[in-house]
């Protein structure tokens, strides 16, 4: 085994409860907080680097091991360097912030063969801290700070700055590009500053002369990094991390801290740029704006949801053809639905009042911290949101109006969320009983019925051609009115959708029972008054066509009334609870 075949790699990620995912070239870990992503990342860089710490949620890391020492030394240029005549193998620690370390032995070369083929935990004690990095909230907003340099040949590189002075300019350039994509400033790389490296931030610095003793007058007007705000000082010591200091694995957590949602949007788009194919990167996430930027951006991302249920962390990963589906999809792409990611659960509604109401439904009862609701725009979109989730083990429920029963295809669609054929059956059983009840009127009646309607409204209007425009105008106005309302009327489910289980007779509510019932099991939630507008009729907002008008009050009186439990919107709002806390996804 050579440079060129051998990298090392984590090929499979195992947890304490058994269950293990094969990682790729970047990862992200989403989910709830107190999920347990930081803490794996944690776990991660504990098991690399052989401490002794014990493990919360990481079992196992299936990691490739070099044949020989030698394909180790060769591909990641890990070389045992003579410090008084004792061998030393030295690397700069994975939080890039100290003196270089590593093992000592008398004969180091022999230990480290040795370690390899017998003692797996020693080798990465001995090994780790030079193929890993790891970047947090606290380490990485001082990495690009200004840094006093001495030895740098000797000693080699202890912080970023350094390791990036020895990587070269190149590098120095790439970083400049990408600082100024999202921030739009000029950085300056400063070693002119005899023993200190430093960046300096501006507008233009095509000025400053390549003479060593004037770029360091020169340069003193500009500001230092080190007084500029948060997020630049973050991205930066990111940016100058990952492609300054080569390590083959790269731990990355909440890289959005400090940074407004378009810059961390944009950081995501760059994650695919920065790291090569060699390499790979594990990130843990709170942003569904960065994890838009990087699905965006790459096709072969990971992504990784993790629940914590009574101490014990468990992790699904979203299949690549869910991922691109969501990626290529502007409903499933928008920043909204990606936001369900990092929530227990996630409840799918028709439209954006929708939404808003049953949120502060939910808020009045103390359940709208770890439940996230998003629009998805129409019943036959429910189940397309609710999929990404589905696969990721988020807990998930979808709220229809009472007409959701309609046409038996979009119905049978939604009702694929499970896979209990005996369930969906006794649902369709229901639902027919239901609908037929509706169908059963004769189509001759119902056209007779609108013809006679059409001719009245026909008669009622006169009109004559030297009549004023504006008396003919409000007269087509409410032609056009009563015309939608006839057609409105004649709509078989027109008194279901309206009015909901009350529209029924008395044998068929005891059957609308059983079919809310069996379809909340699967998180399906029936709207049992018809739609949105007839909730608060027992409170005096009364139905109307004119939704926004209905959401504005009704979100007034949300405010005014308590929890009643004998009321339907409350006894709905309960069993949607009760569901979230109680269910397992099917």
């Amino acid at each position: 085994m050579d440079k060129a075949t051998y990298t090392y790699k984590i090929n499979k990620i195992q947890l304490k409860n058994g269950e293990s995912f094969t990682p790729g070239r970047i990862n992200v870990f989403v989910g709830a907080n107190n999920c347990g992503k930081t803490q794996l990342l944690k776990d991660m860089l504990a098991f690399i680097t052989g401490s002794k710490a014990d493990p919360v949620i990481l079992s196992e890391l299936d990691i490739t091991y070099p044949e020989t020492w030698t394909d180790m030394e060769n591909a990641y240029d890990m070389e045992i360097i003579n410090i008084n005549q004792n061998p030393q193998l030295r690397h700069i620690v994975p939080t890039l912030d100290s003196n270089p370390k590593g093992v000592n032995a008398p004969n180091l070369f022999k230990s480290l063969e040795s370690w390899l083929k017998s003692d797996q935990y020693a080798f990465r004690a001995a090994t780790g801290d030079g193929l890993v990095t790891y970047l947090n909230t606290d380490n990485r907003l001082k990495l690009a700070l200004r840094q006093p340099v001495q030895d740098l040949e000797k000693r080699g590189a202890k912080n970023v700055l350094e390791a990036l002075y020895i990587s070269g300019s190149s590098t120095t350039e790439k970083i400049k590009k990408y600082i100024r994509s999202i921030f739009g400033v000029e950085i300056y790389f400063n070693a002119f500053n005899l023993g200190m490296l430093e960046f300096r931030v501006g507008d233009d610095f095509s000025h400053i002369s390549n003479n060593p003793q004037d770029a360091f007058k020169e340069l003193r007007d500009f500001p230092l990094l080190d007084n500029q705000g948060d997020g630049l000082r973050s991205v930066l010591g990111i940016v100058t991390a990952i492609l300054s200091v080569k390590k083959p694995i790269i731990l990355l957590d909440e890289p959005e801290a400090f940074l407004h949602p378009p810059q961390a949007m944009q950081l995501g788009e760059l994650i695919s740029d920065l790291v090569e194919a060699d390499r790979q990167i594990f990130i843990a996430t709170h942003s569904a704006d960065f994890l838009k930027g990087l699905i965006g951006s790459t096709k072969d991302a990971v992504i990784v949801h993790l629940n914590r249920e009574k101490n014990v962390t468990r992790a699904n990963v979203l299949d690549s053809i869910t991922l691109n589906n969501i990626v290529v999809d502007p409903l499933l792409s928008s920043s909204r639905v990606l936001e369900g990611m990092f929530y227990k659960g996630v409840v799918a509604t028709e439209g954006d009042a929708d939404t808003v109401f049953y949120q502060r439904l939910f808020q009045k009862v103390g359940a709208s911290d770890e439940i996230h609701f998003v629009n998805a725009h129409n019943k036959q979109t429910l189940k397309k949101i609710i999929d990404p989730y589905k696969k990721l083990g988020i807990k998930f429920a979808m709220i229809a109006d009472a007409d959701v029963i309609r046409d038996t295809h979009e119905f049978l669609e939604i009702l694929k969320v499970t896979s209990d054929e005996k369930l969906i059956n006794q649902i369709c059983e229901e639902r027919d009983a239901i609908l037929n009840h509706f169908k059963s009127r004769s189509k001759y009646e119902i056209f007779s019925d609108l013809k006679d309607k059409t001719k009245e409204i026909l008669d009622k209007y006169n009109i004559n051609v030297d009549d004023d425009d504006g008396v003919i105008e409000s007269v087509i106005f409410d032609y056009r009115s009563e015309l939608k309302k006839i057609r409105e009327e004649a709509d078989e489910l027109f008194e279901f959708k309206r009015s909901g289980r009350a529209s029924l007779p008395d044998d068929l509510k005891n059957t609308f029972d059983k079919l809310w019932d069996s379809c909340s099991r699967i998180g399906l939630f029936i709207v049992s008054v018809g739609e949105l507008e007839s909730w608060l009729c027992d409170y005096g907002i009364g139905r109307t066509k004119n939704k926004s008008k209905w959401i504005g009050e009704a979100l007034n009186k949300l405010y005014e009334i308590e929890h009643d439990p004998d009321k339907a919107v409350w006894q709905f709002v309960d069993a949607l609870k009760a569901y979230f806390e109680n269910h397992e996804n099917l």
